[in-house]
């Protein structure tokens, strides 16, 4: 999902850099005692667990984490996947069939205050998946609607 119209930040996640500053000082620590193996596996392992963990992305408008997700259904129900989106989620029987692989593909990027969520709906030609919609945002009540229609449907995954 193609994210430059969303205003999506990276920053320092500050538990990380914590933890990864109490792992390079007991390294320093244990290597000052002699204990080189483990001083060497300590601050590996800050230095990997910073490299991979070390940014979050937050939603610039809200200041909230963002949670990316990624939902298949059966390419033939692209049609009615893409109307629930565009807005029949506001019925309260709408379900997406969401399934463990399929033709078509939905990404979206969700908000951890549930204020936003982005969707973007794809389908599988040989070889690769295109995009079938363009990126569809919803804030406010509506992407909370959204949110819960596509949790109830995770929950009855086919």
């Amino acid at each position: 999902m193609n994210t430059n119209q969303i205003e999506i930040i990276k920053k320092m996640n500050a538990g990380v850099l914590a933890l990864t500053i109490s792992l390079m000082s007991a390294a320093a620590i244990a290597i000052i005692f002699s204990q080189n193996t483990i001083g060497i596996l300590l601050l590996l392992t800050g230095i990997i667990i910073f490299a991979i963990k070390g940014k979050q992305e937050i939603y610039k408008p809200t200041g909230s984490k963002i949670k990316r997700g990624t939902y298949y259904f059966d390419k033939e129900l692209i049609s009615k996947v893409e109307d629930i989106i565009k807005g029949g989620f506001a019925e309260d029987s709408a379900i997406i069939p969401i399934i463990e692989n399929g033709g078509g593909k939905m990404e979206t990027i969700i908000t951890a205050d549930r204020e936003f969520i982005a969707v973007q709906l794809f389908r599988f030609i040989p070889h690769k998946f295109e995009e079938t919609t363009e990126q569809i945002c919803y804030t406010g009540k509506e992407a909370k609607k959204l949110i819960e229609c596509i949790e109830k449907s995770t929950v009855h995954r086919v």
